[in-house]
């Protein structure tokens, strides 16, 4: 009897130890399932692209006079190498590095520039719209879309930017004439990439998965021991719901940085070796600024009497652009304005102003200048005007120095502004621009000037 109850209690010990080892192993499984199969799920979304492709040669398969188009399909179907996810880095990543000023879409999160053509300051925060959509851990491996940028822009002068100053003319202190508010909205479409060998490009790729997953994830036992070392702040998680939450929570954090750190050494290495030939990137966008203080505009018709007007330069904009990039290091920049502004006759007419001085009379034999205006000869109107412009931009020598040109047309005027230049980006160690200047040489209302413009872009210093 005895003998039969040891039977039994040993039996129990070892079923039970069994049935908890087991259990664990499930569970660890279970937990890591996605970050076990990454390479898998890597090569089944490039699967997923291709599907399209399938079902169209599927249709004309039946059609003997499709041999033409079916080959066609076919070269597009073989030629789908790239996971959506690094499609997504990838372009965010090159888009990232063409964003050199204001009027371009800015995807820093928080940038300050400073334009000399322009002679202002932008300070600004863009808003992705993958941070609004998407946990943190998972954004980087989605499409960016959307993009809208708030920022708010001063006058520059002699270095410096005003806010608060004295009025010319009122001797009062006010904020700044030159202080607006601006508002931009970018959507970016799907990239074209095209690459010289394909079969070359996935055995980097294959090998870049192998190699990365052995050294950061291991074989499944690796892994496992690891997750037991890794799961010990779960330990005192008492709460069954709260537990699961944490665990799902830091597993999805795991596999998206796995993901990631995968995509990284790819784009690292497509680029290093030059694995594709070209890509191309198209984005529109819409922006209006609107000025939140008066600009005084002093007009006189007889040189004696001046006249205060209040001036806004607010202004709307509706943009296309296309960027065209080649692995040698030269790029291709083509962009399309639609511009609705606010402006006056003196600004059309290129007019000059001139120094009026405000006498003051102390006594029949005395008087002094109390005041000096510079004021436009005329009668001060307003215009609701119409533009399309043209820009295009050649750059050379990994797009460090090249050739533009601009050509901007009124609409409701006899008037064309054009514009040729040599523009000079220098980057950072990241291979982004931080300060790009520009030998111009251009004509505006028919005169013509030569000089230099700069944009200096401070937005990676800001975190």
């Amino acid at each position: 009897m005895k003998r039969i109850v040891k039977f039994m209690v040993l039996f129990l010990i070892i079923y039970y130890t069994k049935g908890y080892t087991q259990t664990a192993e499930n569970i660890i499984t279970a937990d890591h399932y996605k970050i076990l199969n990454i390479k898998q799920e890597y090569f089944k979304d490039i699967e997923d692209l291709k599907r399209p492709y399938n079902e169209k040669i599927a249709l004309l398969n039946s059609n003997p006079k499709a041999l033409m188009q079916i080959q066609g399909w076919m070269a597009l179907k073989n030629g789908i190498v790239f996971n959506p996810k690094f499609l997504n880095q990838f372009f965010s990543s090159e888009i990232t590095s063409f964003a050199t000023t204001i009027k371009d879409q800015s995807v820093e999160k928080y940038f300050i520039n400073v334009n000399t053509e322009s002679k202002t300051l932008s300070i600004g925060r863009s808003i992705d719209f993958r941070e609004i959509f998407f946990k943190k851990e998972e954004r980087n491996l989605q499409k960016m879309a959307n993009i809208l940028t708030i920022y708010t822009q001063a006058g520059v002068k002699d270095g410096f930017s005003n806010v608060y100053e004295r009025k010319t003319g009122t001797n009062e202190y006010d904020f700044s004439s030159n202080l607006g508010i601006g508002l931009r909205f970018n959507h970016f479409f799907n990239g074209v990439i095209s690459y010289k060998d394909t079969a070359k490009v996935s055995r980097v790729n294959k090998k870049i998965i192998d190699d990365y997953l052995k050294k950061n994830v291991g074989n499944y036992y690796d892994v496992a021991g690891s997750i037991k070392e890794d799961i010990d702040f779960l330990k005192n998680t008492e709460d069954p719901k709260d537990y699961q939450q944490k665990k799902e929570s830091y597993y999805d954090s795991k596999y998206y940085e796995v993901y990631k750190g995968i995509i990284d050494k790819q784009i690292a290495a497509i680029k290093k070796e030059k694995l594709y030939s070209y890509y191309l990137a198209f984005w529109c966008g819409a922006e209006i600024y609107k000025p939140i203080t008066d600009k005084l505009i002093f007009s006189t018709l007889d040189s004696v009497t001046v006249n205060k007007n209040k001036f806004r330069d607010w202004r709307f904009d509706v943009s296309g652009n296309m960027l065209f990039n080649h692995s040698n290091g030269t790029s291709f920049k083509l962009k399309a304005i639609y511009s609705r502004f606010n402006t006056n006759d003196f600004i059309l007419k290129n007019a000059s102003a001139i120094t009026i001085n405000d006498i003051r009379t102390i006594n029949d034999t005395t008087q002094v200048v109390n005041n000096t205006n510079l004021a436009f000869y005329g009668v001060y109107n307003e215009k609701d005007v119409q533009t399309i412009k043209g820009e295009a931009a050649l750059l050379f020598f990994n797009n460090t120095i090249g050739l533009s040109g601009a050509v901007e047309k009124y609409l409701d005027y006899d008037i064309k502004n054009w514009k040729l230049g040599i523009p000079v980006s220098l980057k950072d160690k990241e291979d982004k621009p931080t300060i790009n200047f520009e030998i111009v040489w251009r004509e505006i209302f028919k005169t013509h000037v030569v000089g230099i413009n700069a944009v200096y872009s401070f937005g990676k210093f800001l975190k």
